[in-house]
């Protein structure tokens, strides 16, 4: 979830790297309480695919942090 908020409020954030933010973040939304509390199947798969949106989001965008420490 936090890579999600943090490619979305990132100087790098474009179009494409806030839809899977956002797709992230639902899906997290979704599934977090009953990954941590009933484990199922579905929930487990659901915050792995969360994992994988926001990966790809901040693949795209970057993390602002970074480009200030490390330019």
């Amino acid at each position: 979830m936090c890579q999600s908020v943090g490619s979305i409020w990132t100087v790098g954030a474009i179009q494409k790297s806030t839809e899977f933010a956002v797709e992230a973040l639902k899906l997290a939304f979704t599934h977090l309480e009953d990954a941590v509390n009933a484990s199922t199947k579905e929930a487990r798969k659901g915050m792995a695919m969360a994992a994988h949106y926001s990966g790809k989001a901040i693949n795209i965008s970057k993390t602002t942090a970074n480009r200030h420490l490390y330019s």
